[in-house]
């Protein structure tokens, strides 16, 4: 079956199933009879022949929770964070001035003032003036979609880098609860250190999440104004 055939890529499966493990590692730890090497060890070597179907549950389990994941990881990140506080890419990068803030300036730093009037000349070109944010992006996507496809190629790479980032931020941030639940069942302040470093991984690849999800609205909308400037200077200096 090739690539074209087969629906999904190698790496979408990861992106579910790499959030998933991280989730699992936390509810082990947090289940007595297997929250050691040594103790799974020892469970393996008593099931023998059998391992193999704990093994096939466990990578199943992973990918189921890694959609769990994943929507968890939408809802908050992208429904609440983004859309109600820092604002989507498509709204950000045609702001005159940036929304305040030194932690998210790199992803709510806008166009320059030029390119932003140049790209708007030739989106009213193309389509009409009569367009809210979403829609220019999404016009502007299936522009370069539809002509570009190499392009649309490369765009799809940067949805995947940004799910995973996203995922896996939210499969460390339960990561981080679960680490957070042995330490208080153990009184043990390591396990609260484990849940900090774990939030501070899922900070990082939030911030992660955002500079993919930043460059994947930029890639729209600069490859629109590649495709469509020469045919609008073309335009603008032909005698009539």
């Amino acid at each position: 079956m090739t690539d074209q055939q087969f629906p999904f890529s190698a790496f979408e499966y990861l992106g579910y199933i790499v959030p998933g493990v991280v989730v699992l590692v936390g509810i082990f730890l947090n289940y007595g009879p297997l929250d050691s090497f040594a103790k799974l060890g020892e469970y393996l070597s008593s099931i023998k022949d059998a391992s193999f179907a704990f093994y096939a549950a466990l990578l199943l389990s992973a990918y189921v929770l890694g959609h769990i994941v994943s929507a968890l990881g939408s809802f908050v990140f992208e429904r609440q964070i983004v859309h109600r506080f820092l604002g989507y890419p498509s709204e950000n990068l045609f702001r005159e001035n940036a929304k305040p803030s030194r932690v998210f300036r790199e992803y709510l730093r806008p166009y320059s003032l030029p390119f932003s009037r140049e790209f708007r000349k030739i989106f009213v070109a193309r389509f009409g003036s009569e367009y809210e944010t979403l829609d220019q992006f999404l016009l502007c996507l299936h522009d370069v979609k539809e002509r570009m496809p190499t392009t649309y190629n490369r765009l799809e790479r940067f949805i995947r880098l940004y799910d995973f980032a996203r995922n896996l931020a939210m499969g460390f941030i339960l990561l981080a609860a679960e680490l957070s639940a042995r330490a208080i069942a153990q009184v043990d302040l390591n396990w609260f250190g484990s849940a900090a470093l774990s939030v501070g991984l899922a900070f990082a690849l939030f911030l992660r999440y955002l500079r993919f999800f930043r460059s994947y609205s930029d890639e729209v909308f600069r490859s629109f104004f590649i495709l469509h400037f020469g045919h609008l200077t073309n335009r603008q200096t032909d005698p009539e």
